[in-house]
């Protein structure tokens, strides 16, 4: 809402209790009948186009420059909402504001405990597991580390290779199971900190990610089956999915 009034302008929140019914065909998709918190969020801004309102919530897709948005806000704020049985609806037209409600389930008085809905892969201890995370993109780390926290990960982070080398360097090999570095930093560009990594930390794992066609090429041919590659943009699953996926076969460290 800010970035949409750079001159000023009105911004309006307001919290109730909503009741969605079986008598509202076509309205609030997705979203099962029962009682709702709405959060509605209203600017009179410079609005969204119907092109950008169809990408809204995917990863990475941003109409900001480089150095002021990464695409991962609404992407988060969508699956945080989700997962919890919400639903995010926006109305919007150029020149007339935007319109963001959040809707989310109203717990009962007396709610019985529930399962949480995060949980780690099944058939893997990841509260065992440590992952050390280097990406010099300060809101795509947060949201990585994130992930993996709420599957049950220990995470380390770093902004960028060297940094991620100091902490691999304060440990034993064993006791990191996995790094997950960009290729692409400042400082020491992902590559060149696995090398040394592996070095330092022969039993973990490396999983790589970037956004470059290039970096497909250069590591298609050379990945064994330590480590493994995940093209941006992706998706919350299929983070987690490939961590697990290549510390399966990993042995368990003793608690």
């Amino acid at each position: 809402a800010r970035d949409a009034m750079p001159n000023g302008g009105q911004l309006a929140i307001k919290t109730e209790n909503v009741e969605i019914g079986r008598d509202r065909p076509g309205q609030n998709t997705g979203m099962n009948p029962g009682r709702y918190a709405l959060l509605t969020v209203k600017d009179n801004g410079t609005g969204i186009s119907d092109e950008v309102m169809a990408r809204l919530f995917e990863p990475f897709f941003t109409t900001k420059s480089e150095e002021t948005g990464t695409g991962l806000g609404l992407s988060i704020c969508s699956g945080i909402v989700a997962e919890f049985g919400g639903a995010i609806q926006v109305d919007s037209n150029p020149g007339e504001g935007a319109t963001f409600r959040v809707y989310l389930p109203s717990a009962a008085v007396k709610s019985a405990p529930i399962t949480p809905v995060v949980q780690a892969l099944p058939d893997i201890q990841s509260s065992t597991r440590t992952v050390l995370v280097a990406e010099d993109e300060n809101a795509v780390r947060r949201m990585l580390a994130s992930v993996l926290q709420q599957r049950g990960y220990t995470v380390m982070q770093a902004p960028n290779g060297q940094e991620a080398l100091k902490i691999a360097n304060q440990l034993r090999d064993g006791e990191i199971d996995l790094l997950l570095t960009d290729m692409i930093m400042p400082v020491m560009g992902g590559r060149a900190l696995a090398n040394e990594f592996k070095e330092l930390h022969p039993s973990a794992k490396v999983l790589y990610t970037s956004g470059y066609t290039s970096d497909d090429i250069m590591l298609s041919d050379d990945l064994g089956a330590d480590s493994a590659f995940m093209r941006k943009p992706f998706d919350l699953t299929t983070v987690s999915q490939q961590v697990h996926d290549l510390l399966k076969a990993t042995p368990l460290r003793a608690a």
